[in-house]
């Protein structure tokens, strides 16, 4: 399994709007590469998976689109002996939504080559992905191709670059397959078989687990009869619900009629299932649940660190579940902890809950450090609850000083993809003026606070003598005397 992907995790410098806690990280693609046969020739097939968010898009209308310039070159003793560059429009999408591409180039000759793929982004040139990699180019005869996981499969007759044998075949990110994937899909190539066997052949394909070095105990075993023939591409399916979590190999066996292998091939991965007899998991003995808990990342987490990680996505679950994440931080019991926050991850990102969530920490501890008061964690703050819930806002104003005024600040964002909003503004002051804790007195948000009176609150010290009109207890504005500024601020 290649493990291909990049962060640019957030930098903290002095003072959050320096803009050192970045959107999007940098350009960030899987790579699977495999070799094939066609009309007596190899060529090398590329499949890339892009994140779509770490990538620059342009308006067109109501969609939006990004443009990618692909180079791969195969390398021989430092000399490039094949090379292929494209530009590639991303698909029109009203929101950055995940692709791939696939990228074949025809190889003269067999022999092991350095495979280079370089990938720029052209509406941000600085933002490039690089990969190299070794690969080994067999020469044209009688055999079986290596396995393609599959993330998707569907018929196609478009004549799509993506397209191959009547599929688009999509491999599968990581060969990684997450608690949502109930099968595991294959496709693999045979070539010239009507040259070994007379007239037919089985194709034996089963799952070991990795540790099994001679495979020799299989754990899920099929087997389809084949003709042979000069070339015969193939989809498999095993049923893998009942995997659970771990490292395993997929194994493709091509056999005669006595039984006799003559040739397999295989490829390694990954499978989560955590939710496989959870309620039982979850009565075992403190020792079980422990070696259920402790093969994950949460559980190389201390106390102080489950702490303050479950804290961290309170902004992101559900209202609903305050009283569940409530009841979690208060748990005595450790594993219990370490089960809440790691069923949240893997909801959250099932290909990779690790890599999702310390991404996620890494904002996280530099927001805690911007917004800590001597009263409350810098993640448990209004600005703090509002910054991991959002994410960066897109303009902030700070007014600290302004005459009858607590200090103030207004965040705007341009749109809120959770909520479907656009022109979405957050009014954040500091009524005590003793700390940094900013309190939320009022936004535009759907769901949030909202306070009609804000400006008399804002405004508290003058508020009596200096409102606007006479009903003092139902008014919502302040007399304009040109040096209050928060109305103007939070309505342009």
């Amino acid at each position: 399994m290649r493990y291909i992907i990049s962060f640019l995790f957030p930098l903290f410098i002095n003072g959050l709007y320096a803009q050192q806690l970045p959107d999007s990280p940098k350009l960030s693609a899987y790579v699977e590469q495999v070799a094939y046969q066609a009309e007596g020739r190899p060529y090398s097939e590329v499949h890339l998976s892009i994140d779509a968010n770490t990538i620059n898009h342009t308006q067109i209308d109501s969609f939006i689109q990004g443009e990618l310039e692909i180079t791969i070159a195969y390398l021989q003793n430092d000399t490039v002996v094949h090379f292929n560059k494209s530009v590639v429009n991303t698909p029109l999408t009203k929101t950055p939504t995940n692709f791939f591409i696939i990228k074949r180039t025809g190889i003269a000759k067999q022999g092991e080559y350095d495979m280079q793929i370089f990938i720029k982004d052209l509406k941000n040139t600085f933002n490039t992905f690089n990969h190299n990699e070794k690969i080994n180019i067999r020469p044209n005869i009688a055999g079986i191709s290596e396995p393609l996981l599959l993330a998707n499969k569907q018929f196609s007759n478009t004549g799509s670059d993506l397209e191959k044998n009547g599929f688009i075949l999509e491999a599968l990110p990581y060969n990684f397959y997450s608690k949502d994937k109930s099968q595991l899909h294959a496709y693999l190539e045979l070539y010239d078989l009507n040259t070994v066997f007379d007239k037919s052949y089985i194709v034996s394909y089963m799952i070991v687990e990795l540790s099994d070095k001679n495979a020799t105990k299989p754990l899920i075993i099929q087997h389809k009869n084949m003709i042979a023939d000069t070339y015969s591409p193939i989809l498999l399916k095993l049923a893998i619900d009942q995997l659970p979590s771990g490292n395993y190999k997929f194994i493709c066996s091509v056999r005669g009629r006595d039984l006799k292998e003559y040739y397999n091939s295989s490829i390694e991965f990954q499978r989560s299932n955590p939710y496989l007899n959870l309620e039982e998991q979850v009565e075992l003995t403190n020792e079980d649940r422990s070696k259920f808990l402790d093969q994950e990342f949460v559980g190389k987490l201390s106390d102080e660190e489950l702490q303050f990680s479950i804290l961290a996505i309170a902004p992101l679950v559900d209202k609903s579940d305050g009283d569940i994440i409530n009841a979690t931080l208060s748990n005595p019991d450790k594993k219990a902890r370490q089960l809440y926050l790691f069923n949240y991850w893997v909801n959250k990102q099932p290909i990779n809950p690790e890599l999702a969530y310390n991404a996620f920490m890494e904002v996280a501890r530099a927001v805690d450090q911007t917004f800590r008061s001597g009263f409350r964690k810098g993640i448990e703050t209004d600005r703090g609850y509002i910054y991991l819930k959002y994410g960066q806002p897109n303009d902030v104003i700070k007014e600290y000083n302004e005459p009858d005024a607590f200090p103030y600040e207004i965040w705007s964002y341009n749109g809120l993809k959770v909520k479907g909003q656009t022109n979405v503004k957050f009014l954040f002051y500091n009524p005590s003026k003793a700390s940094q804790d900013f309190l939320l007195l009022h936004s535009t948000c759907y769901g949030e606070t909202q306070n009609p009176r804000w400006e008399i609150e804002l405004y508290r010290s003058v508020s009596n003598t200096q409102m606007e009109g006479s009903d003092y207890r139902n008014g919502t504005r302040m007399q304009d005397n040109g040096f209050r500024n928060a109305r103007r601020y939070f309505e342009n």
